[in-house]
């Protein structure tokens, strides 16, 4: 199955993000991506001063979630 280039989003054309984009993929503030990097709550590459991310490590941290393990059924696992 191919998918049309017009239902991609640009940003998925990059190999590396920067905070701009993290916060438009996720509709967030940059200030939100920084607190979340300096917890280390969302995957990231630091260089110096400056912070990278990877698109696709981004999808699967949004896709995985944390809503079940904080569920009664995750915890008597």
């Amino acid at each position: 199955m191919e998918i049309e280039s017009n239902n991609i989003s640009p940003l998925f054309n990059k190999k590396i993000w920067r905070i701009t984009d993290v916060a438009e993929f996720l509709q967030c503030s940059m200030k939100t991506i920084y607190n979340k990097t300096s917890k280390g709550e969302i995957p990231h590459i630091k260089k110096g001063k400056l912070l990278y991310f990877r698109p696709d490590e981004i999808e699967s941290w949004v896709m995985e979630g944390n809503v079940l393990k904080n569920t009664k059924r995750f915890r008597d696992m």
